[in-house]
């Protein structure tokens, strides 16, 4: 699935949130006309901008940014000024995903405050609402990967070398991507010190939307305080794509996600194939009969990508988006060994890469869900 698709797709999931999305469409027009903006202005013999006006021009529209000038001034310098167009809309972009990113958390955080000072402080399902926090990252981690694909998108158009500078002085301090760590962490403490209980078993819950937080496509109820606490079992089979249940006739598969670290990086084993035509993909591995999916994905890694790796933990259950009646059984497994022969040698090789890379390479998006979740 092309990005753009992709990005369409997880936008129209939360519809309150969609223009908070980079607007994707939008750049990839800039890109060309940057593009033929140039090749006008080297057709007609003009020259371009000297370096210092560039860095004078080139405007960062109130962004948080690497301090010093060595790294703005080594960026427009590798530039032509029809680039600098680009990096301008793509500053005005990423402010506005930080100013929504701080209305949405400070939105949340003081709705749990009033509701409990209420003394009413209840929400939905545990498993509910940690899907909400998803939804959250997800959308800080798509806009932050979109951000990367048009900073290469515009490299290979313009013949440039901007996205390694940027990221790393620019699009890396954003507090969308900065922060969300901490506020997801924060949120989910809240959670686990509050009264669990499932919105389906609830009564009297209140439909004013004054009282309700606003969380993309849901909405958590506001409840009387004196509303019992009820016992409940979570219900046994999750799809993580669109939260219904799914029937317990589907087929279900290991998927596999092998991790390394290197100092403070995190790098995944994707493989290429025949069948991938040269884009990365994760390991999926049918399950034998009578094999628990966690054992699949051991024997599967080993068969298909020689590797030994013991399972870390389970990253939870994905409907597949390419194949009906698929479920994928996902695991972060820590690689002990890299064998040098293995069955399938012949057929797979092995790549390494940092899950940020893998996100943006991999087309299939259950393995895009799959890795933003590791």
């Amino acid at each position: 699935m092309k990005w753009g698709k992709y990005l369409n797709a997880v936008a129209n999931e939360a519809p309150a949130w969609t223009q908070y999305y980079i607007n994707y469409k939008r750049l990839k027009y800039v890109i060309s006309e940057v593009d033929r903006k140039k090749g006008a202005r080297v057709d007609a013999g003009l020259p371009d901008d000297d370096t210092e006006l560039k860095y004078n021009r080139f405007d960062m529209k109130g962004l948080a940014c690497h301090a010093g000038w060595e790294w703005k001034l080594s960026l427009v310098s590798q530039m032509t000024v029809e680039s600098l167009e680009f990096l301008e809309i793509l500053n005005e972009e990423l402010l506005k995903i930080n100013t929504f990113f701080e209305q949405k958390s400070a939105e949340f955080f003081e709705k749990l405050k009033e509701q409990k000072a209420r003394g009413a402080f209840v929400k939905l399902t545990y498993e509910r609402m940690e899907d909400h926090l998803d939804m959250f990252q997800e959308f800080c981690s798509v806009n932050y990967t979109t951000a990367i694909k048009s900073l290469k998108k515009h490299d290979k158009v313009l013949d440039a070398e901007t996205q390694s500078l940027y990221t790393a002085n620019v699009l890396n301090y954003q507090k969308f991507h900065t922060k969300i760590g901490l506020v997801v962490q924060r949120a989910r403490k809240e959670l686990q010190s509050s009264v669990v209980v499932p919105a389906e078993l609830l009564a009297g819950a209140s439909d004013d939307e004054d009282d309700q937080v606003d969380f993309g496509k849901h909405r958590t109820p506001s409840i009387p305080a004196a509303v019992a606490i009820q016992a409940y079992q979570p219900r046994q089979y999750r799809d993580l794509n669109n939260d219904v249940a799914r029937p317990r006739d589907m087929k279900k598969e290991a998927l596999c996600v092998p991790v390394r670290r290197v100092g403070q990086e995190l790098f995944v084993l994707t493989i290429l194939n025949e069948d991938s035509k040269g884009v990365p993909t994760l390991v999926k591995v049918e399950l034998e009969s009578g094999e628990t999916a966690q054992d699949a994905a051991i024997r599967g890694l080993l068969e298909v990508a020689g590797v030994r790796a013991t399972v870390e933990r389970n990253i939870g259950e994905f409907m597949s988006t390419s194949r009906k009646l698929t479920v994928y059984d996902a695991f972060l497994l820590t690689v002990e060994e890299e064998l040098e022969d293995w069955l399938s040698r012949s057929e797979v090789h092995r790549k390494w890469m940092l899950v940020d890379d893998a996100v943006a390479e991999v087309e299939d998006t259950s393995s895009i869900r799959v890795l933003r979740r590791v």
